[in-house]
């Protein structure tokens, strides 16, 4: 063979090992890049989340109940899309205090995912992760409303007291009208459970705004205790049930009996309808046909006997308990309102002692007259309490 003819098929054979090499090479390039993204797409905080959970089905069997089961096939942790099982996966790792998962958790604050986000806060919070405080108190001032209320709640179950400043601004957030109902309420609530007696003066003006009403209660109760008996006590007259009901539910808390609660109730609703009539609030009559002797109002109007008894059928209703609280209003000026407590307490009692109804110019008689049906009127609830 002429050299010229080796030299070519020599040089022939190294590019063909060249080539074989290049394949070689590029095909374990190619199986590195492989196993590098199925490593990362396994170690993605969303996959740690499910290791995590499936770890805990099989250590705590009972976990199966809490939420849905996360497969698991063949040693490979198969990713779930459903976000809303994700977002069960970490509420429940929060749940069972998997300390391990802390980490990923932190992670998930950053998630672009709202529900996941404010599920990895509320998870951090049941495990007491205070070293995650600074970076949930970076989600006070995020644009999306749910997670600035999620990050109010967690702060506040955390006890982070350094965030009370801002907590206090967002009470008076203004946004969309979803929004801005949450964020306030999350910190209001937020606010009790930081227990910030300093709050106090905001805390009493919250009782006045319909959005924020309930919650206030219950975090003036919660910062100061008993010391809040009697400002709650006169929210049970409030109109509005939802109020009435919150001040009941938290003095119950508060320790107080049913007896007492009753008593204070009782008297607020008696006395906040009393009220209104002083100030000529009446209810419609049923029938336009009115009738009886009729009385001047101290406005100069005039008002008869049928329509005042309409107005008694209120406090009628109330039967028993609503005795010991009209006998004050039988001591008034204002004679319209005073028949009405007067038909109130001969109605629920049965009972008629004689009772001055119009002016008269025996002054002393008539309220001499008004203490001895008192007595008497008394005597009568004293006895139907001790059946």
């Amino acid at each position: 063979m002429l050299p010229d003819q080796c030299f070519a098929q020599g040089r022939l054979r190294n590019l063909n090992m060249n080539k074989t090499i290049l394949i070689s090479i590029g095909l374990i390039c190619s199986v590195i890049t492989a196993a590098g993204m199925m490593w990362y797409s396994s170690n993605t905080p969303r996959n740690q989340v499910i290791k995590y959970y499936n770890k805990l089905l099989v250590a705590i069997p009972d976990a199966r109940t809490a939420g849905d089961v996360i497969v698991c096939t063949l040693g490979t942790y198969a990713p779930i899309e459903r976000k809303k099982t994700i977002d069960e996966a970490i509420i429940i790792l929060g749940q069972y205090n998997i300390k391990e998962s802390i980490p990923t958790m932190r992670k998930l604050l950053k998630d672009k995912n709202t529900a996941i986000r404010t599920s990895a806060m509320s998870a951090l919070s049941d495990m007491c992760d205070k070293e995650s405080i600074p970076e949930i108190r970076k989600l006070l001032n995020h644009q999306n409303g749910e997670i600035i209320s999620a990050a109010i709640k967690v702060l506040g179950r955390l006890d982070d007291k350094e965030s009370i400043p801002e907590i206090r601004k967002l009470v008076s957030y203004r946004g969309n009208n979803d929004d801005q109902k949450s964020i306030r309420g999350s910190a209001v609530f937020a606010l009790g459970d930081l227990k910030d007696k300093e709050s106090i003066p905001l805390i009493r003006e919250s009782l006045k705004d319909k959005d924020l009403r309930r919650l206030a209660i219950y975090t003036l109760v919660k910062i100061e205790g008993k010391e809040s008996i009697p400002l709650i006590k006169e929210l049970l007259k409030d109109k509005d049930s939802s109020v009435s009901g919150a001040a009941r539910y938290n003095l119950e808390l508060l320790g107080l009996t049913e007896d007492e609660i009753n008593e204070a109730q009782f008297k607020g609703d008696i006395d906040r309808l009393f009220n209104d009539f002083m100030n000529e609030k009446f209810i419609a009559p049923r029938s336009p046909i009115c009738n009886g002797w009729e009385m001047t109002l101290p406005s100069g109007k005039g008002i008869v006997r049928s329509m005042l008894q309409e107005q008694a059928d209120q406090i009628i209703a109330y039967g028993t308990e609503a005795v010991p609280y009209l006998f004050r209003w039988l001591k008034i000026d204002n004679l319209p309102v005073r028949y009405i407590a007067i038909y109130s307490l001969q109605q629920i009692t049965g009972v008629t002692p004689d009772t001055p109804i119009f002016a008269s110019e025996e002054a002393e008689k008539d309220s001499k007259d008004i203490e001895e049906a008192i007595v008497v009127w008394q005597e009568w609830y004293d006895n139907r309490k001790k059946k």
